[in-house]
């Protein structure tokens, strides 16, 4: 969450990429709580960024 957070704050790209679901505590860093999952979703809907493809970013910043 801290780092959409940071995100909106700079007005950055943000890349959000799961690799694993836990019911439990994290273990590694890899792992995002399930419960979780709808919070990130209503962060980001509340804050009103777009959300946009990898590709549709890629595009828009010019990367060859």
């Amino acid at each position: 969450m801290q780092l959409v957070q940071q995100a909106i704050a700079a007005r950055g790209w943000l890349i959000i990429v799961f690799h694993d679901f836990t019911t439990g505590t994290p273990a590694n860093r890899y792992q995002f709580p399930a419960g979780d999952v709808a919070k990130l979703v209503g962060l980001i809907a509340s804050s009103g960024i777009e959300v946009v493809p990898v590709g549709e970013g890629v595009k828009r910043i010019a990367c060859p």
